[in-house]
């Protein structure tokens, strides 16, 4: 996002989420301790949360093969 779209939804939403970004701050995630993102990554960044989207013309088993040689190999997320 670039600077002046940060400041304008910042403006416009002055009392809202929407004029925050959603990460946070940069200063606020340079607080957090390196072990509680790590924690947050192991758990949360895991394939099973991703979502894929092709679109146009395509051959789909093509497509298919593509996405299992890529994607299919992922590691399953670990127990919570």
């Amino acid at each position: 996002m670039n600077v002046l779209e940060e400041r304008t939804l910042a403006a416009a939403y002055n009392f809202h989420n929407y004029g925050k970004t959603v990460i946070g701050n940069r200063t606020d995630v340079e607080r957090v301790p390196i072990s509680n993102l790590a924690a947050f990554y192991q758990k949360y960044y895991q394939p099973d949360n991703a979502i894929l989207i092709i679109a146009g013309q395509i051959d789909e088993s093509k497509a298919l093969g593509m996405v299992a040689a890529s994607l299919g190999a992922s590691p399953s997320p670990r127990a919570s």
